[in-house]
């Protein structure tokens, strides 16, 4: 039985993957190893500096030392640390954010993210870009960050942080609406940055052209086809 190491910097976000593993890895190892700590530095800090990078790679030679095939970063945060991290062992080092900023810049031409916090907010605009270039395609990328969305969550209110997202997706989806090329492209798409972020969509209701992606399922998706796990 192969081994998954899912790399976590916040304890709610387990759950959703555990779940997911369950349904789409039933036959692999799944291992959560989770530091949250690396969280609260960096947004104290308000940004990935080398103590942190350094901090990721070990967790990263943990899994390679615990038996793992392949580590998932399941935080966006630190999705950056990755490239980093796969210099020091044999094993992928997956983000949980790639498989979605792949799949925005292959359907759309105009994409929104929406983050909670902008340390997060930042690298997945920066992914984005880079996926746009490695696939050669020219897109537009709008930026809406919910504010204090992640100080109620950390606080325990759940209802609160879901229904800020909420908002700042209402927000980012009229402006997407009212930009002059929004009829010349293809349909858009709004990016949630964010792997926490998934359980805000369900309570949504915004035009049906303009498509929403999440991260946790399209990144198991990806490590079940990339390393044959399924």
């Amino acid at each position: 039985m192969k081994r998954l190491a899912l790399i976590h910097t916040l304890a709610g976000v387990i759950p959703i993957f555990d779940g997911l593993c369950r349904e789409l890895l039933p036959r692999t190892d799944v291992v959560n190893l989770l530091d949250e700590s690396i969280m609260r530095d960096l947004v104290a800090r308000g940004h990935l500096d080398a103590d942190i990078r350094r901090r990721v790679c070990r967790l990263a030679l943990a899994a390679q030392e615990a038996g793992a095939a392949a580590a998932m970063l399941t935080c966006s945060s630190i999705s950056p640390c990755a490239d980093t991290a796969a210099e020091l062992v044999t094993i992928p080092v997956l983000k949980v954010d790639e498989p979605m900023a792949m799949q925005a810049v292959r359907r759309s031409d105009l994409i929104g993210v929406v983050a909670t916090l902008s340390t997060t907010l930042r690298p997945t605009v920066a992914l984005l870009h880079a996926c746009a270039l490695r696939l050669r395609r020219r897109v537009r990328v709008v930026a809406q960050l919910c504010e204090n969305a992640f100080a109620a969550r950390a606080a325990g209110d759940i209802a609160r942080h879901n229904r800020l997202i909420a908002e700042g997706m209402q927000r980012l989806a009229r402006r997407l609406a009212a930009r002059q090329d929004f009829q010349k492209t293809r349909p858009p798409t709004i990016v949630l940055a964010q792997a926490s972020m998934a359980e805000a969509v369900s309570s949504l209701k915004l035009p049906p052209v303009i498509r929403v992606l999440t991260s946790p399922r399209l990144a198991v998706q990806h490590a079940a086809h990339l390393l044959d796990l399924s």
